[in-house]
């Protein structure tokens, strides 16, 4: 073959890969582009679940605070039932497995209160504000985008635990009051205050954090 045929093979054959490989990375960022935008979609569609998981538990916070129920029992029982409507509506939404536990601690909580009167009496106000107040902390920090902090309730199934415990024991809260004491509830706002540390480079007054 003459070598100028040859150089002209060559040459066209080359043009040809160049064209196969660039069409082949085009396509290739292509799907990483619709990847990442699909990703942005879900992550977009948590964030507005993960909001209205939270005003769901202010509301059913309001419910047991500002009752307007015959009976505390009754507004336990609506507190339930906020709860619930916001939990069918929304946890479908949330990927993460910490959200979701620790919403659903709050359904077990007022399930406990709303239908087993163990012990004689029901669980303490302060229990379900600290489920709640787990709940919607974890919430909050999803949302701002912070590292989730300790769980400070216990999950669905260990409070079933706990308070079966207890109530075999003759000390209904015992179990679940070390369980608590163990896990101290964590600031709302501590990513917060420690941005702002970070930001102004300086201590408030009186933060002993390190």
């Amino acid at each position: 073959m003459d070598s100028a045929i040859e150089g002209a093979l060559i040459g066209v054959g080359g043009v040809v890969f160049g064209v196969l490989l660039t069409a082949a990375i085009e396509a290739r960022s292509r799907r990483n582009i619709a990847t990442e935008q699909a990703e942005q979609a879900r992550h977009a569609r948590e964030l507005i679940a993960a909001e209205q998981m939270d005003k769901g538990l202010v509301h059913a916070q309001e419910a047991i605070e500002v009752s307007t129920a015959a009976t505390p029992a009754e507004s336990y029982a609506e507190a339930q039932l906020i709860w619930g409507k916001a939990w069918i509506a929304y946890s479908p939404r949330l990927r993460q497995r910490e959200l979701l536990d620790r919403c659903q601690s709050v359904g077990s909580v007022l399930s406990e209160v709303t239908l087993n009167d163990a012990a004689g009496s029901p669980l303490p106000r302060h229990v379900i504000w600290r489920a709640i107040a787990n709940a919607r902390a974890t919430l909050g920090r999803f949302m701002r985008g912070d590292p989730l902090s300790a769980n400070a309730f216990p999950k669905a199934e260990e409070l079933t635990r706990l308070l079966g415990e207890g109530e075999t024991a003759g000390d209904y809260l015992g179990p679940l009051r070390t369980w608590l004491a163990a896990h101290p509830m964590p600031d709302f706002h501590g990513d917060v205050a420690s941005a702002n540390k970070v930001q102004t480079g300086s201590t408030p007054s009186g933060d002993t954090h390190s």
